[in-house]
């Protein structure tokens, strides 16, 4: 299959899955002109466009689709890896998608593997926390007060329910704060895509609390309002995971407490 034609999966998948919500959230006034438009731009057959969205249309509910007949194992392994991301998500990346300056070559040449017939099957597996992030986050929990002058309030544990963050500082406001670790002085540090959409949303009451030189001496950088400070670099991975890489150099010329 062609480039285009995978990367319009992708597209019709988000129009399947949020039918009218999806129209409008990318500008369309109807179904008409958004398949003419997505033709357009992605050099794929007006009808095909329609068609695709309908194979996918019998697990969203919206349209009967092509119940008739199984689902080929392209759609398949794109369902599976989208099927755990939020519409903003999705939205963003087909509007990256939409417009071919804002991706990246290697970050279509990733869209097009997952998609892939030769891609073997693999179970999702949930990937457990680092050693380093487990003793910065332990570091944290214990000396949390020593940074009272710049985050106050009652320390509530939120790491098991998935929400961006690993803590929150309830005071005057509510603070949310993610620890990241580093066992030396220098490195670059992964932000999972729930991770940023927390920065984004929380702007100044979002924190990062970076612990390095975790095995000896360690050093504390807090970032408040990391998404005003730090421009990561989106990269993309199977199932789909989104993360953004904060680089070392960013980390290093950031000023300690």
């Amino acid at each position: 299959m062609e480039a285009n034609h995978i990367l319009t999966l992708y597209v019709t998948y988000y129009l399947s899955r949020y039918d009218k919500l999806g129209l409008k959230k990318l500008g369309y006034k109807n179904w008409t002109v958004a398949f003419k438009d997505i033709a357009n731009r992605l050099d794929v057959n007006e009808h095909s466009v329609q068609n695709w969205r309908d194979e996918f249309d019998p697990i969203h509910g919206f349209r009967k689709g092509w119940h008739q007949r199984n689902m080929s194992p392209s759609r398949i392994r794109i369902v599976k890896a989208l099927e755990n991301l939020e519409e903003e998500t999705i939205r963003n990346l087909v509007l990256e998608i939409l417009s071919s300056k804002n991706i990246s070559n290697q970050n279509i040449e990733e869209l097009i593997r997952i998609s892939s017939e030769n891609e073997i099957e693999t179970e999702f597996e949930f990937i457990p926390r680092g050693i380093t992030g487990n003793n910065a986050e332990q570091y944290f929990i214990k000396h949390h007060t020593e940074f009272k002058e710049l985050i106050s309030g009652k320390l509530i544990d939120t790491r098991s329910l998935g929400t961006g963050y690993d803590f929150m500082i309830e005071g005057k406001t509510t603070n949310y704060i993610e620890v990241k670790g580093l066992s030396s002085f220098k490195g670059g540090i992964l932000l999972t895509d729930k991770e940023w959409s927390m920065a984004n949303k929380y702007k100044t009451k979002y924190f990062i609390i970076l612990i390095s030189n975790l095995d000896e001496n360690p050093n504390v950088k807090i970032i408040q309002n990391p998404s005003k400070i730090l421009t990561p670099k989106k990269s993309i991975s199977t199932s789909i995971v989104i993360n953004w890489n904060v680089s070392s150099t960013q980390i290093h010329h950031l000023k300690n407490i």
